[in-house]
């Protein structure tokens, strides 16, 4: 997550406040837009999903998201005993993963 610069907007110009109020007005927009297809587009999915396993007589595997899982219940009371530094610590590992260049490694062990 990426850290606001308030000492950038203290010195600004009156119009130039309201353009950047402006514009976090339209990106705020923006976001919640596509925060909404999102939402749209996973219900879409695990109804397509369910209506696949359906049809292949799958009853018994009903697509069950991460936060209706039990799973994420678990997961949000092991969080509750970290430090924040044990969640900083494992939020620069997932980071690290993410960011990790990884090449060829997928296609060469085909």
């Amino acid at each position: 997550m990426q850290t606001i610069d308030y000492e950038k907007y203290s010195n600004m110009s009156e119009r130039q406040l309201v353009n950047a109020r402006i514009k976090e007005i339209k990106l705020n927009a923006e976001l919640q837009k596509k925060l909404e297809n999102s939402s749209d587009l996973i219900t879409f999915l695990e109804t397509k999903i369910n209506e696949i396993w359906k049809s292949q007589k799958r009853e018994n595997y009903n697509f069950i998201s991460y936060e209706n899982s039990s799973f994420h219940k678990k997961a949000k009371d092991i969080e509750k005993t970290l430090s924040d530094a044990d969640k900083a610590e494992i939020r620069a590992e997932i980071e690290a993963d993410i960011n990790k260049d990884y090449g060829d490694e997928l296609r060469n062990n085909h």
